[in-house]
């Protein structure tokens, strides 16, 4: 696009890279490096912008245009044996028991395709008969 300085007696068409003083280096035209993209998802993308110097869009759109998923501060690694206790008590029992919300015990439950806690689809313990 072509701007006409007007510092100059006479009006005369520059480049507007010229006119408009860019205080950042333009990372939107930089390449990314194969170390710079393996660096997206991993942390923020607030973080990862600050570490690259680039903006936090420019590493939102380079992540997203990839398919890399969000860094996700929320989420917590489910061991077995935690696991293992879904379906198998209420979930308020098990948010209680473990210490978070009975969202994320309602979530991941669904997410993982178990059926809700319910006296009748306990199993029965058998006594054998003496």
């Amino acid at each position: 696009m072509k701007c006409f300085s007007i510092a100059s007696r006479y009006a005369f068409p520059v480049a507007r890279r010229e006119t408009v003083r860019l205080t950042k280096k333009a990372a939107h035209n930089q390449p990314w490096s194969d170390r710079e993209i393996g660096l997206l998802g991993r942390s923020t993308d607030a973080a990862v912008a600050k570490k690259l110097r680039r903006t936090t869009e420019a590493v939102k759109f380079a992540r997203t245009s990839r398919g890399i998923a969000a860094y996700n501060t929320h989420t917590r690694a489910w061991p077995k044996s935690e696991l293992r206790l879904l379906g198998k008590l209420p979930d308020a029992a098990v948010a209680d028991r473990l210490g978070i919300s009975r969202r994320c015990v309602l979530q991941t439950r669904r997410r993982r395709g178990i059926a809700p806690f319910s006296p009748k689809n306990t199993p029965k313990r058998w006594r054998q008969r003496t």
